[in-house]
């Protein structure tokens, strides 16, 4: 059984919110950003459902996190994503069961991945100098 197959309880979460919010601005879009490529890549095995919730889920939380200490632009993009992961969960099991709609969720979280993990600057040596 992997870490995200074990259902974060309440009190879990709050550890979770606690570690999150010590982390700089770009590494939280950056867990943001692995959470969605976490999404996108575990949706390709049918056995992964309750791991994509999971992490769909962390997502949602993330998102609620981060929205006071962003710009007000990205804050749009967030809230965009955080509509699009409500939809997502709510229809979760019908979406997993159908192979189009769970590669099209796959492929945008992958492209949701993608743009906050530019916003995060992490990939700017400069920030993150290896």
């Amino acid at each position: 059984m992997s870490n995200a197959q074990v259902q974060l309880q309440p009190d879990r979460w709050e550890a979770l919110h606690e570690s999150y919010l010590r982390l700089a601005l770009p590494w939280r879009l950056g867990e943001l950003a692995v959470g969605l490529g976490r999404a996108r890549s575990f949706s390709d095995h049918n056995a992964h459902q309750q791991d994509v919730k999971v992490f769909l889920d962390q997502c949602v939380y993330f998102i609620e996190w981060l929205m006071p200490d962003v710009q007000p632009a990205w804050q749009a993009d967030l809230l965009k994503l955080k509509q699009e992961l409500v939809v997502w969960l709510a229809n979760w099991p019908a979406i997993w069961d159908n192979a189009e709609q769970r590669a099209a969720v796959a492929t945008q979280a992958g492209c949701w991945s993608d743009k906050f993990l530019q916003h995060s600057g992490l990939l700017d040596p400069e920030i993150n100098p290896r």
